[in-house]
């Protein structure tokens, strides 16, 4: 309804799957990777900024993988009064990368150029590569927004846990910025960081970007 408080939508990027040395590859729906000690971190640092800074979510939502599901507990474990967690949410499951998946960049780059070039700069979804159909990943995040709009109260705070080939889509739902950074081929500057999150607000019938890849300030040390 006008004049009503939007919905308040943090999302957050899962932490870490990789552990430090170890050369990153490509991870999307079918790679379940844990996340790693830096990347439970990760979360707990989400977790703690959100409570200390007086932002109290009622609900957390994450994907099927287990990187997400686990981030969504953590961070939820940090917040008093415990919000509550849904899992399971496929919009917000990461890529089916199809032949990329398990491949570095520099494998993927020399196999693919054209496509691994367009698909950074400008999102062109590669339909012969990738698992199901850009339309379809689009539809789902759409139904699940038109699901927060029906059943969260005006000004309500939640947070959905995911991961960057998603999380960049929502950008869609915001009127012109999406081909703007496509037509620019600057598809880049819409990458989140491992543990870093996005605000947005959820409007009667688009979003609005707050921020976007920010990095929760770090834990206090001991004794501090």
């Amino acid at each position: 309804m006008s004049g009503e408080q939007p919905v308040r939508l943090f999302l957050v990027r899962h932490g870490n799957t990789f552990a430090e040395g170890e050369t990153p590859r490509q991870v999307g729906k079918k790679t379940d990777l844990p996340l790693t000690e830096k990347g439970e971190q990760q979360a707990r640092r989400m977790g703690l900024w959100l409570c200390k800074t007086g932002i109290l979510p009622e609900k957390i939502f994450a994907g099927c993988l287990q990187r997400q599901q686990k981030a969504a507990q953590i961070i939820a474990g940090q917040l008093e009064p415990p919000p509550l967690v849904r899992t399971g949410d496929d919009a917000l499951d990461e890529l089916d990368y199809g032949a990329w998946e398990g491949l570095t960049s520099a494998e993927i780059e020399a196999q693919w150029p054209n496509q691994y070039r367009q698909w950074n700069e400008s999102a062109l979804w590669p339909a012969d590569i990738f698992g199901g159909s850009c339309a379809n990943r689009l539809l789902l995040i759409e139904e699940w927004l038109q699901d927060l709009r029906r059943d969260c109260r005006p000004g309500e705070t939640v947070v959905a846990v995911s991961s960057n080939g998603i999380i960049r889509f929502f950008c869609t739902f915001v009127p012109g910025m999406f081909e703007r950074i496509s037509a620019e081929r600057q598809m880049k500057t819409l990458k989140v960081g491992t543990g870093n999150y996005c605000e947005m607000q959820i409007l009667p019938d688009c979003l609005s970007v707050v921020s976007w890849n920010q990095v929760p300030p770090p834990e206090p040390e001991a004794g501090r």
